[in-house]
């Protein structure tokens, strides 16, 4: 998957809880999403994914990839996409449930 500018660096192996869409916020899906692989340079293995980079990664989702990430568009560019999904840990999808940012 195509991973847009990361918000801190995080590493092969983190897990997170949570899938929302970008444009529909307001419900999450629950399901285990684990970092596998990570690359952007000429297809080097990196062993996190570095804070503020585009990278992209192999992601395993269990029990089953959520129809909301089947649905993203395919793209062959290098760009941010407006249909987005956000992955989160259950502390983050309760902060930004609560009101606060995501």
């Amino acid at each position: 998957m195509f991973l847009g500018y990361n918000y801190a660096d995080v590493p092969v192996g983190r897990r997170y809880t949570h899938c929302f869409r970008r444009a529909d916020a307001e419900v999450a899906e629950q399901v285990t999403t684990t970092v596998v692989a990570v690359t952007q340079q000429f297809g080097h293995a990196w062993d996190h994914i570095p804070h503020g980079w585009k990278t992209l990664a192999v992601l395993r989702f269990e029990p089953g990839i959520p129809a909301m990430v089947r649905d993203l568009p395919h793209s062959g560019l290098w760009f941010d996409h407006r249909a987005s999904v956000y992955i989160a840990d259950a502390q983050t999808w309760e902060a930004h449930a609560a009101g606060g940012s995501a």
